[in-house]
């Protein structure tokens, strides 16, 4: 917003402005473009590199999680969100875990938690991989990574 009391001219203001717009502008470009090669190195469509900037996506899978991390020079740890982490550390490994240190059979932890006992069977073994609306529903709150 132009403010007159700041000693500034209008004309220097308004040319502040188009070239703040010029930059963001240009910014964006360079950003589309970014991600336009980023997807092609990692061999997937921008569209879902751009998803995966923004985590809107329910899976990751490993053979492009291990494409970014290498080209970004970091764990693919760090790439993850809770739920994809979860998946990658074993969501089998973890669920029983969490089960037995509540003490708890397949059976009893399926109607404490109000899930199928096969469901349960499903999960540890992963046969089944955990749905991120099921994670969060039982799982986010309970167990840490």
């Amino acid at each position: 917003t132009f403010k007159s009391d700041k000693n500034i001219r209008l004309a220097t203001y308004a040319s502040r402005c188009i070239e703040n717009a010029t930059l963001s502008q240009m910014s964006f470009r360079l950003q589309k473009e970014l991600q336009k090669e980023v997807a092609q190195i990692v061999g997937i469509a921008r569209s879902t590199y751009i998803n995966l900037e923004t985590g809107n996506h329910n899976g990751f899978d490993k053979t492009v999680a291990d494409k970014l991390s290498k080209l970004y020079n970091i764990p693919v740890y760090d790439l993850l969100d809770d739920y994809n982490r979860f998946i990658a550390v074993g969501q089998g490994k973890l669920i029983r875990e969490h089960r037995e240190s509540l003490n708890l059979g397949k059976r009893p932890f399926a109607r404490t938690i109000g899930v199928d006992a096969n469901m349960i069977r499903l999960w540890e073994s992963e046969r089944k991989q955990i749905s991120l609306k099921s994670w969060e529903k039982y799982f986010k709150d309970r167990i840490t990574l």
